[in-house]
């Protein structure tokens, strides 16, 4: 029994990576790249109420009070209320 569902999983698995494998790009969408999409083919605006902003490829800004040694990650929202 167990050997079936093995089986099975291999058979569903190359079923989805050869999808992916087929996947193509056209040209016209390719050329959009580095102009309005990120390198991932992302919109790079924002949306209109301004909840998503642009994208921006530097990253957020680092906060001022940032100190490698101390910080692992830096926040750039500060945190409303700790999670208890």
């Amino acid at each position: 029994m167990l050997g079936k569902r093995k089986y099975a999983a291999v058979g569903f698995s190359t079923l989805l990576i050869s999808g992916a494998a087929c996947a193509a790009v056209l040209p016209e969408e390719a050329a959009r790249l580095g102009r309005d999409l990120t390198p991932l083919g992302a919109e790079m605006a924002g949306n209109a109420d301004g909840s998503i902003p642009a994208w921006d490829p530097s990253g957020p800004p680092i906060p001022a009070d940032f100190v490698p040694a101390r910080t692992i990650t830096p926040t750039p929202t500060p945190v409303k209320s700790p999670c208890s």
